[in-house]
């Protein structure tokens, strides 16, 4: 909704390499929906807007994926979400549901399957830092529960502490190590997410 004219220009003169808008439907009725209280013709427009300027900026950056999460509201959708999409932007993501750890409301997907020897590729792929410099192994609602430590924590305490320390501690090897080896469901936090996208 904030992706103005504006805003798109700074953020490409910026320097921006990447970014994602999750739109999670493909019809205006499906949309409110999903994301009640916003505009989805707004949203649609304003990401056309940001690739009609990098057109004009001749600027290969920003990015854009445009994220689709699947539910059983809006899953019929995904054919055409794809086929309006797919020769705009840089990314198309479709993605099964989490279920947030607060949510009320019981949600699933119909195409979502179940997953024998399922590996999470977040541990071996990014670390997450929040607002507060909590350092997280992954962006999923369940890796807030899964704190590494806070990294403006260690650099106020002068502490030789880089985002390295944290990728190469003991918490990330041993959350490689169990989904390497398919054992996910010994953590009882990536069980949770895990099974909760699976079972919805």
């Amino acid at each position: 909704l904030l992706l103005t004219k504006d805003r798109a220009k700074s953020l490409i003169e910026a320097g921006l390499d990447r970014i994602q808008i999750s739109i999670d439907a493909y019809s205006k009725d499906v949309y409110d929906k999903i994301r009640p209280g916003s505009n989805y013709h707004q949203v649609v427009n304003n990401v056309l807007g940001l690739i009609e300027l990098k057109k004009e900026l001749k600027s290969l950056t920003p990015l854009i994926r445009v994220n689709f999460v699947r539910t059983e509201i809006n899953e019929h959708q995904l054919d055409d979400f794809i086929a309006f999409w797919q020769d705009k932007v840089e990314m198309i993501g479709s993605q099964e549901m989490v279920k947030p750890p607060e949510s009320s409301k019981e949600l699933s997907s119909k195409t979502t399957q179940a997953k024998p020897n399922f590996q999470c590729s977040f541990p071996y792929k990014q670390l997450v830092i929040t607002a507060e410099g909590n350092v997280l192994p992954c962006c999923t609602f369940y890796g807030e529960q899964m704190v590494l430590g806070n990294i403006l924590q260690a650099y106020n305490s002068q502490k030789n502490i880089s985002l390295q320390t944290f990728w190469q501690s003991k918490s990330m090897q041993t959350l490689r190590k169990l989904h390497k080896n398919h054992s996910y469901a010994t953590n009882p936090i990536c069980k949770k997410c895990i099974e909760g996208a699976i079972n919805g």
